[in-house]
């Protein structure tokens, strides 16, 4: 694979700090194994809300410097969200099967991946992860979660183990909400959202004209969705 223009993005967002190193950064394939950056490098994986958003609505969303244009971030042909990883642990490319197990045994798609280009060190992976987890912001926000869970130094035989290791301590939270949330539990009720905190704070699949605040919408992750 190739990836080209990556000089174009070198600035960085407003963000709070993590715990774990992991960091992302948006592609779009432009040709058969040919893709550019669409965006800097990230660690805050709420930003992929408005990118779940930004599909569903065709809608433009901007927010602490993080800008999703639909007409030029997404390829519409592509069946996967690429992104590249740098900062990747020993640990990953174990762990991420470890994921993949997890994520069949709830009826999901694994998440594809390979190495990065060539011209770029061992520690950065280029994955692919399948439109399904752009269903809804949940389904996003788990997946990514997994994803960074699984970047330590040490392998784990489960994703309950990687949690205590130290680099993911900050996501303590996020973990015991995701626990509580499986996919093959996932309500039919709420399927018809792109992102749901309760029947008056949410965006339905069917209104992409609805008026909502870019704020609230950036932070409804796997601990705010209104799924008790």
């Amino acid at each position: 694979m190739k990836i080209v223009n990556q000089d174009k993005w070198n600035g960085s967002y407003a963000e709070i700090s993590q715990t774990n190193p992991l960091r992302w950064q948006n592609l779009k394939r432009i040709g058969s194994d040919e893709y550019e950056p669409v965006t800097h490098w990230w660690k805050c994986k709420d930003f992929m809300n408005e990118v779940v958003a930004s599909r569903y609505t065709g809608k433009t969303y901007s927010i602490y410097g993080f800008k999703v244009d639909p007409k030029t971030f997404f390829n519409p042909k592509d069946k996967y969200l690429p992104i590249l990883l740098k900062n990747v642990a020993k640990g990953w490319d174990h762990n991420i099967t470890v994921v993949n197990n997890e994520l069949q045994a709830q009826g999901m798609p694994p998440v594809e991946w390979d190495v990065g280009p060539s011209e770029l060190d061992d520690t950065y992976r280029f994955i692919q992860i399948p439109l399904e987890y752009l269903d809804n912001s949940l389904f996003m926000s788990v997946v990514t979660l997994y994803i960074r869970l699984a970047n330590t130094e040490s392998d784990y035989m489960t994703i309950d183990e990687m949690i205590y290791d130290e680099v993911n301590r900050g996501d303590s939270e996020n973990y015991k909400a995701a626990k509580k949330k499986p996919f093959n539990q996932f309500p039919g009720s709420l399927k018809k959202y792109v992102w749901y905190y309760d029947d008056d704070i949410n965006l339905p699949k069917d209104e992409p004209n609805k008026q909502v605040m870019t704020s609230q919408m950036h932070n409804c992750g796997v601990v705010s969705w209104g799924w008790k």
